[in-house]
């Protein structure tokens, strides 16, 4: 579907300011695709009531909370943001730290972070909403990434490649 939008920023073609140029948009831009969709909130609603929808909210808030409390109660990562469920986290340090933290959580096939970069700075996200998680799971989760990021060392040797190696009694 196309819709006009007054942008001047002439991202889909070469237009002046002010003037309209169409943009294609998916056609659940407009929630008409699903109309079962609210069908699935009334059966949420209908099982665990209001009430009980607020309470599993809550919870799912409160473990992002506690992730976020056990990144900036540790020496050595730094918080970056924690806005509702998700909690944005780095190593202390150069990049290239943050970037093997990643590469070794990866390789656990344990817990899942998703990178980015924010102020050329490279980051961590953590989203916490699954309906099986306890603050056990979350704090199992946390031992796992300070557990990795020990084995890692500071400075420039903490490139994704790994150090050459020599023989003991090599001359």
């Amino acid at each position: 579907m196309y819709v006009p939008s007054l942008s001047g920023s002439g991202i889909c073609g070469s237009e002046r300011a002010g003037e309209a140029s169409w943009y294609i948009l998916p056609i659940d831009a407009f929630g008409s695709v699903d109309p079962f969709r609210a069908l699935k909130l009334w059966f949420v609603l209908r099982t665990h009531g209001v009430e009980g929808l607020r309470a599993h909210i809550r919870e799912q808030l409160s473990h992002a909370a506690l992730f976020a409390d056990l990144v900036r109660d540790s020496p050595g990562f730094e918080l970056v943001s924690h806005s509702l469920g998700l909690v944005c986290f780095r190593l202390a340090g150069d990049n290239a730290r943050t970037e093997r933290l990643r590469a070794d959580l990866d390789a656990t096939h344990q817990i899942l972070v998703t990178p980015t970069t924010v102020d050329g700075r490279y980051i961590l996200r953590a989203a916490l909403g699954s309906r099986l998680a306890s603050q056990t799971s979350v704090r199992n989760a946390w031992a796992l990434v300070r557990e990795t990021a020990a084995s890692i060392p500071d400075g420039p040797t903490a490139s994704l490649e790994t150090p050459p190696t020599t023989s003991v009694g090599a001359r």
